[in-house]
C-alpha cells in the first residue's frame, strides 16, 4: 500500500494506474518517429493508415479545431501540402510518458500557397513548434499541433532560415 501511495503522489497517476514498461515507451517513440517521418515528411498519407487508431483525431492549436479520422488528417495534410509544399519537421526533442508522446520539432517550408486565408510569400520559413500523440493500442488515437505560425504570418515577421 506504501509503494502505490507514493506512486500516485510521484505520478499524479490513481491507485490503479500502471506503469508502462520502458519497451513500450521505445514503442510509442518508433512509432510516432516513423509516422512523422513517412506522413508529414514524405507525405506519404497512405501510411497512416496502418498507423492511426479507428478513433483518431487530429486537434490543432492554431484554429481549435478537431480533424476527425483519416479524413481529418487528409484535410490538415492537404491543407499544409498546398501552402507548404516542402515542408520539413526536424524532431529536436522527445519524451515518452504512458500514453503520450510529445515533441519539440524545428520546422521549415517555403510559403508557397494561401494559408489560413494568408496570401504566400514566397519566403523559405524556419520555425518551432510542438507535437503531442496519445497511442492506444499501437496506433495514434490523438494528434495535437502547436505552433505560432499564423500569428508570425499575419504579423509580416516570418522567421527565415
Amino acid at each position: 500500500m506504501e509503494h502505490r501511495d507514493r506512486l500516485e503522489r510521484t505520478t499524479g497517476m490513481g491507485a490503479g494506474a500502471t506503469l508502462l514498461a520502458p519497451e513500450r515507451l521505445l514503442q510509442h517513440k518508433a512509432l510516432v518517429r516513423r509516422y512523422v517521418e513517412e506522413v508529414w515528411n514524405r507525405q506519404k498519407l497512405s501510411k497512416a493508415r496502418e498507423m492511426l487508431a479507428p478513433t483518431y483525431v487530429y486537434h490543432c492549436g492554431a484554429t481549435q479545431c478537431d480533424y476527425p479520422g483519416y479524413g481529418g488528417l487528409e484535410e490538415v495534410l492537404a491543407r499544409t501540402q498546398a501552402a507548404f509544399p516542402d515542408r520539413r519537421a526536424e524532431i529536436v526533442e522527445m519524451v515518452a510518458e504512458q500514453d503520450l508522446v510529445s515533441l519539440r520539432f524545428k520546422l521549415s517550408a517555403t510559403f508557397q500557397g494561401a494559408f489560413l486565408g494568408i496570401r504566400p510569400t514566397g519566403q523559405r520559413l524556419v520555425f518551432s513548434a510542438l507535437g503531442g500523440y496519445r497511442v492506444v493500442d499501437g496506433k495514434i488515437a490523438d494528434e495535437w499541433g502547436q505552433d505560432n505560425l499564423a500569428y508570425l504570418l499575419l504579423r509580416g515577421d516570418s522567421p527565415t532560415a
